[in-house]
């Protein structure tokens, strides 16, 4: 499950586990189809925005908006290391 590294009245940081897929496209078919993951029940990754949603929405009106990408601004990768 995701969880909250930091939440703050205007910023939350949130972990994302492997194999839940972040799609906040304004497509019509980028929010149909999530990616299929293997492994994942059912062959249907959870989706953040649905856990952001549901978890945040009750404080953070934004975290309801599509339009406005349910607050997701930025997602941070590691950079594999390199020694």
């Amino acid at each position: 499950m995701p969880f909250l590294l930091r939440d703050t009245p205007h910023l939350c940081v949130l972990w994302k586990p492997p194999g839940w897929t972040v799609s906040v496209s304004h497509s019509s078919v980028a929010e149909a189809h999530a990616a299929d993951v293997p492994g994942v029940q059912g062959g249907r990754a959870p989706r953040l925005q649905d856990w952001i949603k549901k978890t945040l929405g009750v404080d953070h009106s934004i975290a309801l908006d599509p339009s406005a990408a349910y607050g997701l601004l930025h997602r941070l990768v590691p950079l594999p290391s390199l020694s």
